[in-house]
């Protein structure tokens, strides 16, 4: 008969925190973000070009700190990135399901030559920050275009 193993282990402890410190390694390796301490959050990939599976993968790590008010909205911001293989459609599935889990809608912003720059989720309490985001964005030359 083989016993529990008890959960203050000094190697299992271990083990959660290698894990821990990897999750940590690869978000700070492959993903610039900032946080307002209004809960607003400002995702971009850290090089010039980044893959689906590199967005599926910071989206699975940063869902487990969100809550009902955490965040209120997030810009994921391609602008400086290229996206691997032109994999739009599902880089913006990724998104939706994300806006979904938190209980978000999302946008897509396009340039003014309609090619997708970012995506904004955001609560909808937040409607007169993200009236104040378009009016920024159609100054600058760039629109906002409701995806759902």
């Amino acid at each position: 008969m083989m016993a529990a193993e008890p959960i203050d282990n000094p190697v299992s402890r271990l083990r959660a925190e290698a894990a821990a410190f990897a999750e940590s390694d690869y978000i700070l390796r492959h993903w610039n973000f900032a946080a307002s301490s209004h809960g607003f959050v400002w995702v971009s990939p850290a090089g010039e070009s980044v893959s689906v599976e590199s967005l599926a993968g910071f989206i699975s790590l940063f869902i487990r700190c969100c809550d009902a008010d955490f965040p209120t909205g997030v810009l994921f911001d391609f602008s400086k990135s290229r996206l691997i293989g032109e994999d739009w459609t599902s880089a913006f599935s990724l998104v939706q399901d994300f806006a979904g889990r938190i209980g978000a809608r999302y946008r897509v912003i396009r340039a003014g030559d309609r090619r997708a720059k970012a995506a904004l989720v955001y609560r909808e309490s937040r409607r007169a920050e993200l009236r104040e985001a378009r009016r920024r964005a159609k100054q600058s030359g760039e629109s906002c275009v409701e995806d759902q």
